[in-house]
């Protein structure tokens, strides 16, 4: 009995790390897409009037994301978005302006 629920044990252990593996590569790859994204669009985001930070981050719902701050509504400031950005995962926040001191 306590061979069998160790080999379970192992086999639950392996299938776990098989899992995680995974996950971490397509992380990886989701990270690798928005820095390409950001690397070919960060000065056309910034022009956009409203937007006061650009960067990556961690989304709401855990994956990697391409962050837009802004000082205006994001729906207002979305819709001046270059369209090809949405192919990633992007979430845009209020975060009013930003001043040097």
């Amino acid at each position: 009995m306590r061979t069998r629920s160790l080999l379970l044990t192992i086999a639950a252990v392996a299938a776990f790390s098989a899992v995680s593996s995974q996950g971490a590569r397509a992380m990886n790859s989701d990270q690798q897409s928005i820095e390409a994204v950001r690397a070919k669009f960060d000065a056309e985001i910034m022009a956009v009037d409203g937007v006061v930070s650009v960067g990556t981050g961690t989304g709401r719902d855990g994956r990697p994301c391409l962050m837009i701050g802004t000082s205006a509504p994001p729906e207002d400031v979305k819709a001046r978005l270059p369209e090809a950005i949405f192919e990633v995962c992007v979430e845009i926040s209020p975060v009013g302006e930003i001043k040097a001191q």
